[in-house]
C-alpha cells in the first residue's frame, strides 16, 4: 500500500501511478481529481506546485510587459484558456505546454526584430 501521508509525499509529491494506485485502495476507484492545481499538489507535492505557480507568474510578467505587441491578445487568450484549463479540467498536457511556450517566443522574436531595425 501507498504511504499517502508521508512527509515526502507531501513535499514531492505520489507521482501519478502511485496516487492513482491510492485512490483505488481509497475510493474504489482510480479516477483522480479535476482540477489542475489540486493534481498537480497531488502528484507532484508542494514542490511541484510551487513550480507551476512560479510558471504561471512567469507568463503573467511576460503578458503585461508585452501589452503593446501584435501578439497580446492572441498570447492573452492563450492564457486565460490556460488557467481556465487548470481549474475546471486537470491535468497537464505536453503539447498544449509547448504551445503556450512557442506563442510566448513571438514576443521575444517580436522584441529582438524591433531592436533590429532600430539599428538599422
Amino acid at each position: 500500500m501507498v504511504a499517502c501521508s508521508s512527509t515526502g509525499a507531501i513535499i514531492l509529491g505520489l507521482g501519478q501511478k502511485s496516487l492513482q494506485e491510492a485512490t483505488v485502495c481509497v475510493l474504489g476507484t482510480g479516477f483522480v481529481s479535476h482540477t489542475g492545481f489540486v493534481a498537480s499538489f497531488s502528484e507532484n507535492g508542494i514542490v511541484g506546485t510551487f513550480l507551476l505557480f512560479i510558471f504561471i507568474y512567469y507568463l503573467y510578467t511576460e503578458l503585461n510587459k508585452n501589452k503593446k505587441s501584435k501578439y497580446f491578445v492572441n498570447n492573452g487568450s492563450f492564457f486565460i484558456a490556460y488557467i481556465v484549463f487548470l481549474l475546471f479540467q486537470g491535468g497537464n498536457y505536453f503539447y498544449f505546454d509547448i504551445f503556450l511556450a512557442l506563442n510566448y517566443s513571438l514576443f521575444k522574436v517580436e522584441n529582438i526584430a524591433s531592436k533590429l531595425n532600430k539599428v538599422n
